[in-house]
């Protein structure tokens, strides 16, 4: 028996768990928020952070693959 239908809670809040019920009908449970939905701006303000922080990351390789070559490069001109 689905407990949500027979007691009248405010709107977005349902019962996860009920565990005792009294002779006066009273019951013993815990409630929940039902999470909303995020609105669009949230999903925006997510794809750029991901991108600045990629652009970071991509950034931060290209240096340190730059210093690599660089390094290589002064090897070889020590060698020649």
């Amino acid at each position: 028996m689905d407990l949500n239908s027979l007691v009248d809670l405010p709107q977005q809040w349902v019962i996860a768990n009920a565990s005792d019920i009294n002779n006066s009908g009273q019951i013993v449970a815990y409630i929940t928020r039902v999470p909303e939905v995020p609105e669009p701006q949230i999903y925006g303000l997510l794809l750029a952070g991901l991108s600045l922080v990629g652009f970071a990351a991509r950034r931060k390789k290209a240096e340190k693959l730059l210093k690599l070559l660089s390094l290589f490069c002064l090897a070889s001109a020590i060698h020649l």
